[in-house]
């Protein structure tokens, strides 16, 4: 049996990874920029004393991505006090139109409805219209599965 290769989280590798993220937000405003900026976040957390040499960007990305899917359900749930790290996430994506209640579109959400809601707002950037495009193609695919 082969050893799985993922990377266990401390509590404190993952709130200083936060902390990093979060005093590097701005930078990853920008989607051809993400990349540079986990990379400053892995070198700030290098200088504050983080020694794991097995972590790159990729590992950041992942543990993000994680950390994010997990906030955005609880938040999506109305779990807010049911998940690690919520009051780091907050304060990195609280205002983030990602997981705002206005942008979040539930599975019972009719598909026609999603599409007039995702419309009323102009200013999406391009990382958020791809995850919303997303969202709504998985709420038609369900509205059209519970039809049969």
């Amino acid at each position: 049996m082969e050893k799985s290769k993922r990377k266990v989280w401390t509590k404190a590798e993952t709130l200083l990874f936060l902390k990093c993220y979060n005093e590097r937000k701005d930078e990853f405003l920008h989607a051809r920029k993400k990349k540079f900026a986990y990379e400053n976040v892995l070198k700030d957390m290098i200088l504050q004393g983080f020694t794991d040499t097995t972590v790159n960007v990729a590992a950041l990305v992942a543990k993000m991505r994680t950390l994010f899917n997990a906030y955005k359900t609880a938040k999506d749930k109305k779990q807010t006090g049911t998940i690690p790290y919520m009051s780091e996430m907050d304060e990195i994506f609280g205002e983030s139109r990602l997981v705002s209640k206005n942008h979040t579109i539930n599975f019972g959400t009719d598909a026609h409805e999603a599409l007039i809601e995702s419309s009323e707002d102009t200013t999406v950037n391009s990382a958020a219209f791809v995850a919303k495009m997303q969202t709504l193609l998985n709420a038609y695919k369900t509205a059209k599965n519970n039809e049969k």
